[in-house]
């Protein structure tokens, strides 16, 4: 029997109404940036998300650290995102930097 702590049902909770909202925006192939500790709730998710939304996921799981391949790197050279997942602290930093728009926080 496997069991789920709160926190990731509340993760997934949070994946899916992000996607939806993504979803209602766009038909096109949906672009993800994941990094910490939802990565695992979002990959579990991800599949089923594809066969619900009848649309294409694109998961990019990196860090929130400065390389090259980071997601605050990645944002800021242009690369298209349509959902960030990271925590509450790195996305304020994301917002902070104009990276990230605030009203889109969810």
């Amino acid at each position: 029997m496997r069991t789920r702590s709160l926190g990731s049902g509340r993760a997934a909770l949070l994946i899916v109404g992000m996607l939806l909202l993504v979803r209602t925006v766009s038909a096109d192939d949906i672009r993800v940036m994941t990094s910490g500790t939802f990565t695992a709730a979002y990959l579990e998710l991800r599949p089923q998300l594809e066969r619900s939304l009848k649309v294409k996921i694109v998961t990019t799981a990196t860090s929130m650290g400065v390389g090259s391949d980071s997601i605050p790197s990645r944002v800021e050279r242009g690369e298209a995102v349509d959902v960030v997942i990271v925590a509450d602290d790195a996305l304020n930093q994301l917002i902070k930097n104009g990276t990230v728009l605030a009203d889109s926080r969810v």
